[in-house]
Parts: structure tokens; sequence; C-alpha cells
């Protein structure tokens, strides 16, 4: 099973924390992994990852915990923020989930706003309307650059 505490310790022990700038996780199982933990694991792992530029998450690591760590929260410190140099998020989830566009929209644009989001690939087939949001569309104004997949 995918947990994110062991790739954390593994990234510490070979000294990978500090200088890893890509990382994809992906759950391609045909059900959802057995830890009730997984959302909270996840995030002890980003947390550590301050330098990652580029982030990869697919099917069952992705869910309404996920997307809402990953939303810039107004006035936070950057040390306190998962991920702060992201400027690269694909997003891909082909099985029903407890997601939703909103979420999804807030994390796009609180990561926008807050500077280092440059690029965005959603491949989450019912969220096709979420490129004509229009604050969606005001960051791709502004140059974010942006692919909603189905």
């Amino acid at each position: 099973t995918m947990d994110p505490i062991r790739i954390q310790r593994f990234l510490s022990r070979s000294r990978l924390v500090t200088s890893l700038e890509e990382l994809m996780l992906a759950w391609q199982d045909s059900k959802a992994p057995e830890s009730s933990n997984l959302a909270e694991s996840l995030k002890e792992l980003l947390l550590s990852l301050q330098g990652l530029k580029e982030l990869e998450l697919q099917d069952y690591v992705v869910s309404k915990e996920v997307v809402k760590m990953l939303t810039v929260q107004g006035g936070g410190s950057s040390d306190s923020q998962i991920c702060p140099s992201l400027s690269k998020i694909q997003i891909s989830r082909r099985y029903a989930s407890d997601l939703t566009e909103d979420m999804v929209e807030e994390m796009i644009v609180s990561r926008w706003k807050a500077g280092s989001l440059r690029s965005i690939t959603l491949a989450i087939p019912r969220f096709i309307g979420l490129q004509w949001r229009e604050r969606v569309r005001e960051c791709v104004k502004e140059g974010l650059s942006g692919v909603v997949q189905v």
C-alpha cells in the first residue's frame, strides 16, 4: 500500500527532502486504500517538501482533504503552507469522489494569487465546466496555463 510517511522517511534518509522538485503520487487500484490517515500522512510528507515545484496527484490520492490542504489560506506564513513553491499541479481522478468544483476552483485561485502557480492540469471528467468559471478564466487571462481534460 502507499504510505506517505514511508516516502517521507525515505526522502529524509536520502537527503532528497530538501532538493526534491517534482513528485507524482498515484493510487491506481480499483478501490480506495484502507488507510484512514492517508490525507494526514500526505500532509506530513508535503509539509517536508518546501522546495517542491511540480506535484502530480492521481486517483485515490486526490480527495477533499488533499485539495483543502493545497488551498492557500490568506495571511498564513509560507512556512505553514504546503509546498509554497509549487508552479505546476496536475490532478487526475477517474473514480467518484467527494470533490466539488468549488473546492478545486478555490485551490487554483488561491495558488495563483499566492504567486508561484504557473500551470494547472486537471483530468477530472465531471469537472469539464471548471475552465469556464469566471475566477479561473481571470487567472488564465493573467497568465495561468490551464488545461482541463476529459
